[in-house]
Formats: structure tokens, sequence, C-alpha cells
């Protein structure tokens, strides 16, 4: 048959009409990864080890205010990293009953510079209550004053 490849096992000859080739292989299981990452029954590693109920996005747009949110959203702060000499970090940790800080962003030594790149910081609202979220611009090489802050205080509703 011309255009089928036949598989090296005598219990499984081809299907006629049918052409399978490595790169329709490749399509049709990362189709079929898609659909069960769609239907989730497959969970990507980048999501964390547990589906938030809903994802809730702020930026610096949103500092100084209370947020409110229900028990089992994601909170993703995504704020600008716009200096290669300077970086966000948690000023001050979240009560973990209320909110659990679920990722860090990447950075390491020999990084690529950053000009007008953006981070993330991912919290999941785990428990009922308020507690305050405080992140700090740092200088890299001595973390004194903070170039800038973004703070806000999150109001989790119990389900």
């Amino acid at each position: 048959m011309k255009g089928v490849l036949r598989s090296n096992h005598a219990e499984s000859p081809p299907v006629a009409g049918v052409v399978t080739t490595p790169r329709r292989c490749a399509s049709v299981c990362a189709a079929a990864l898609v659909a069960l990452v769609a239907a989730g029954c497959v969970r990507p590693a980048f999501l964390g080890a547990r589906e938030p109920s809903m994802v809730k996005f702020l930026s610096a747009v949103q500092d100084g205010q209370l947020i409110d949110v229900k028990e089992g959203t994601r909170i993703v702060v995504r704020l600008a990293d716009e200096r290669d000499d300077y970086d966000w970090a948690l000023k001050s940790t979240p009560d973990a009953r209320i909110l659990k800080h679920v990722s860090l962003p990447a950075a390491g030594p020999g990084s690529a510079p950053r000009s007008g790149a953006l981070i993330d910081f991912a919290f999941d609202a785990v428990g009922p209550g308020i507690t305050e979220l405080e992140l700090a611009y740092l200088p890299v090489k001595n973390a004194s004053k903070p170039l800038d802050t973004f703070v806000i205080t999150v109001r989790v509703e119990a389900l």
C-alpha cells in the first residue's frame, strides 16, 4: 500500500486509507494532549498542583486597593520589571491560612536584561479572612530603600 507505513508488529496491520507518518503522529498526539488539558484530565506543571477555580490578574493599577476574591481563586500580580539593577521581592509574607504563595519569579545570575519586562507573583486564596500583600522593588546589590512598592489588602470570602 503506497503511503502507508507498516508496523514491525504482525498483529497490527495498517488500516486501509490511513496514512501514518511521524509528522501526522506528532500532530495527532499534540492535539490529543491539548484536548486532555482543556477537558481538565491532564494538568500542565506550570499551573501548579491544584486547579484554581478562577484567576484574577492584578497590576500596578490596583496598588493600595482592597481586593475581594472567593476561596480557590488564584491571584497573579504582574508588575513591570524595568531595570536590571532592581528586583521585585515579597516585603512581608501574607497570612498563609488566607493566601498561599505558589510561585516566585524566575531570575538568576546571567539572566538576560529585563528592561521593559513583566514579572509575576502568584498566590492562591486558600481560606477566608483578610491579609496584606506587600511587594518591594529593591536594589539587587544592596536591598536598602525600595524604589517602588506594591501593597494590597486581600479579602477572601469562603465558598
